[in-house]
């Protein structure tokens, strides 16, 4: 089932970052939902996440995709520029956005990343406690190696 998504921003460190939001199809902010925030890898953005986006949100899940600043639709310059730590940030702020919107539980936030993703989740989830699960799908752990 389809589920459409609403474009939304949040700030990270000064720059904008541009992500689809995507409700379960029954949502009701008055009811306490899990949420999960989504992640692109390397040479992808959110608009490659739209079939995870819409199958957490049928299974339950708040959903947010982001992308990362100097990435898409967000902001920030030199474009395409990648700094892992930098990114790690991003999805801190973006879990930080998800917490603030009506019907969240803040206590059930899980993050998802693949491939360069799955590396940024990893590392997110070891530096900032608020993340409950993470699934790094296929990741780049080790970028000088790979």
């Amino acid at each position: 089932m389809a589920t459409a998504s609403k474009p939304v921003t949040f700030t990270s460190d000064g720059a904008t970052c541009a992500a689809d939001l995507y409700l379960p199809p029954d949502f009701d902010a008055g009811k306490s939902w899990p949420a999960v925030v989504l992640c692109h890898g390397f040479t992808v953005l959110k608009r490659s996440l739209v079939n995870e986006g819409n199958y957490f949100a049928a299974a339950g899940y708040v959903t947010l995709a982001i992308e990362y600043r100097h990435f898409g639709e967000s902001g920030g310059e030199p474009r395409g520029r990648l700094f892992p730590l930098q990114e790690v940030e991003d999805v801190r702020n973006a879990i930080s956005f998800v917490q603030r919107l009506p019907g969240v539980d803040g206590e059930r936030i899980g993050i998802w990343g693949s491939s360069f993703g799955g590396g940024i989740v990893s590392y997110t989830a070891a530096v900032d406690r608020r993340v409950k699960a993470v699934v790094a799908q296929a990741p780049i752990l080790d970028g000088y190696r790979w």
